[in-house]
């Protein structure tokens, strides 16, 4: 019995691994799900595999055709391999300059291909060759000649060149984007530049520095973009680029036009593995990215050797590899290509390459995206329902499956799905249709509701509250639920960003905190000018003028469930608004209290807000103590438990 159940642990425990280091994706919330692979490692191949001596450090592979290229750079070799990785068609060491002598490789990173050449980054010679089949050098570039080329090295790391001959490179300590040449070899500038922090963080930065010392400026990051890592090329001559940088928050996954503009800069959509709540994670670094024929992206992460695979609007599908010994598993990625089913990764480390071949699971998305973007949305939404049926987390399902609603018309399905899925950009379209469906079938009970809602808010100023601490209290309560309901239940369309964990002590400090500071402020305000007001006056005094506030609050939770983003307008309205009322109620309710006048009032009311202030600087300095306190008592004990192990 006893090994009946060591056999099952490790079987488990063998199934868990595969399943957490292959097959995962992102629900909604950010949060890791388990998933069905879209891609299987299904062999590795090494030089030995071919007959031939090793690899030694590849750092590129390319595809054209049905050529498979492999820049072998440790060993200064291009190889041309059939593409089922089985046969070598040519070995590229040496080759042919226009002259008649030969040339050999030194450490090429970087190889392309078209239908009539080759071209390669030869790193450690400092140039780019372009050279055809039969290894004859039609072009030669080395560093240019020009004032523009404002750096002193020219090492190529890839290239790659577009439909018109135009080539690209990347280049080692280079920041200013690709390197443009024409096709005979010109200088044509930088293309593609990686942006720098955004305006808002350069502007506080400049402040901050106000008030650093010179040895704090020289010690901080200088603000200069990273440069390209990678880049790859599709059919549309539509570059895409990616960039590996502990430091890089913008541009790390570009889609540049031929004017070099960045058609991914507005999107929100995260690259890469989501932040982890509860443990710091270090970000990816995407060191190779690849554009396959269907318009998939695929991102080489070479921190963790995984691939994210993406679809033309960045909405992550698979995530395939990882770092392990196993098959499927890499020590130091460097390349990544596609062709029809397969994937290939080229591991520096291993000096292999790893064929990935489609799932069936991979292959039903591939056929539902197809169907989807050729205008077939009826079929399209049978297929993704069935890609629901194998996993219910798949947010690009819910993501197609609500938006071909939307096109069909179908705006009740549109709205249950993208509500599932937290889409709130489709949500809101959907639910603009649905709503205008439901009052032109109901228009008569809207009506009543609506003059129902009116009559209400005629009645409720004729209400009159007894001034008494319990119903402050009661009050108080209500303005801390609202604050709560306007932090959690917003309508799909107006939330900002989902709340992935909730936490009560935000919501406590911004209603009753705020609150009981100003009474207390109040207060002493209060004895410093003269007031007559005792604390309890102020405090129900002070409740009564936050009723518009709380009551702006919840009609704004309920509003968000009605109106739509372009009508938000008329919730700003209300919240300002309310506002405004509540500030000349809090204003009245202390010259009442204290009974003064205007001019003091004013006074009194500044005063109130400094010392506000004042508070909340010294409770962060006493937190700040209590840390200090905290981090000595915990560095002694442990230092004592070391003395006393010893």
């Amino acid at each position: 019995m006893k090994k009946l159940f060591l056999l099952i642990f490790i079987f488990l425990t063998l199934f868990r691994f595969d399943v957490s280091a292959e097959s995962y994706n992102y629900n909604q919330r950010g949060d890791a799900v388990l998933s069905q692979a879209g891609y299987t490692a299904e062999k590795t191949v090494s030089g030995g595999d071919l007959k031939i001596s090793e690899f030694n450090s590849p750092n590129d592979i390319f595809i054209c055709g049905d050529r498979f290229f492999i820049a072998d750079s440790g060993n200064n070799r291009i190889l041309c391999l059939d593409i089922s990785l089985e046969r070598i068609i040519k070995i590229y060491s040496r080759f042919t300059m226009p002259d008649g002598s030969e040339t050999f490789l030194k450490n090429p990173s970087g190889i392309f291909a078209d239908s009539e050449k080759i071209y390669i980054a030869d790193s450690e010679n400092s140039r780019i060759l372009v050279s055809d089949y039969d290894g004859n050098i039609i072009l030669e570039i080395n560093i240019p000649d020009d004032s523009a080329y404002n750096y002193s090295t020219f090492i190529p790391q890839k290239v790659i060149a577009d439909n018109y001959g135009n080539i690209y490179a990347v280049l080692s300590n280079v920041y200013s984007g690709a390197v443009m040449f024409s096709p005979d070899g010109d200088f044509l500038g930088f293309f593609g530049a990686n942006r720098t922090d955004k305006p808002k963080d350069i502007i506080l930065e400049n402040i901050k520095n106000i008030f650093r010392s010179d040895s704090k400026k020289s010690r901080r990051k200088r603000n200069i973009p990273s440069g390209i890592s990678g880049f790859d090329i599709d059919s549309g001559n539509f570059i895409y680029t990616c960039t590996s940088s502990e430091n890089q928050n913008t541009d790390i996954i570009k889609k540049l036009n031929s004017a070099g503009q960045n058609l991914f800069m507005y999107n929100t959509n995260i690259f890469g593995d989501y932040p982890d709540l509860y443990s710091v994670q270090e970000k990816n670094m995407f060191c190779d990215i690849d554009i396959s024929e269907n318009g998939y992206i695929n991102c080489l992460d070479f921190r963790y050797g995984k691939i994210f695979t993406y679809d033309k609007d960045c909405n992550l599908i698979f995530i395939s590899g990882g770092k392990s010994n196993q098959l499927g598993g890499f020590e130091r990625v460097s390349a990544v290509e596609s062709y029809g089913d397969n994937l290939f990764v080229l591991d520096s480390m291993k000096n292999t390459v790893t064929v990935f071949k489609k799932t069936d699971f991979g292959k039903l998305i591939e056929n539902a995206e197809s169907l989807y973007n050729s205008g077939k949305y009826s079929e399209s939404i049978e297929i993704w329902k069935e890609v629901l049926v194998r996993d219910a987390n798949c947010l690009t399902a819910y993501n197609k499956i609500s938006s071909a609603f939307l096109v069909l018309g179908d705006y009740k399905n549109a709205v249950d799905y993208s509500k599932r899925a937290e889409l709130s950009d489709i949500y809101n379209r959907a639910f603009e249709g649905w709503r205008e469906d439901f009052i032109s079938e109901n228009f008569g009970f809207v009506i009543i509701i609506i003059a129902l809602i009116v009559l209400l808010c005629l009645k409720m100023p004729s209400l009159k509250f007894k001034n008494s601490v319990k119903n402050s209290l009661v009050i108080l309560f209500v303005f801390f639920m609202a604050t709560i309901a306007d932090g959690t239940l917003y309508g799909l369309q107006f939330r900002i960003e989902e709340q992935r964990v909730f936490n009560i002590i935000p919501y406590f400090v911004k209603s009753i905190g705020i609150f009981l500071l100003w009474c207390i402020s109040s207060r002493a305000c209060g004895t410093f000018f003269g007031g007559c007001g005792t604390f309890g006056n102020i405090f129900i005094a002070t409740s009564g003028a936050v009723i518009p506030y709380t009551a702006q609050l919840f009609i704004n939770v309920i509003l968000s469930h009605v109106l739509i983003r372009d009508e938000y307008v008329f919730m700003q309205i209300i919240r300002i608004a309310g506002i405004i009322w509540t500030v000349i109620l809090v204003f009245n309710s202390v010259r009442e209290v204290h009974h003064y006048s205007f001019k003091e009032t004013f006074i009194a009311v500044i005063m109130t807000v400094l010392g506000i202030a004042v508070m909340i600087c010294l409770a962060v300095l006493v937190l700040c103590l209590f840390q200090q306190i905290y981090v000595f008592i915990l560095s002694l004990l442990t230092e004592i438990s070391y003395r006393i192990r010893s």
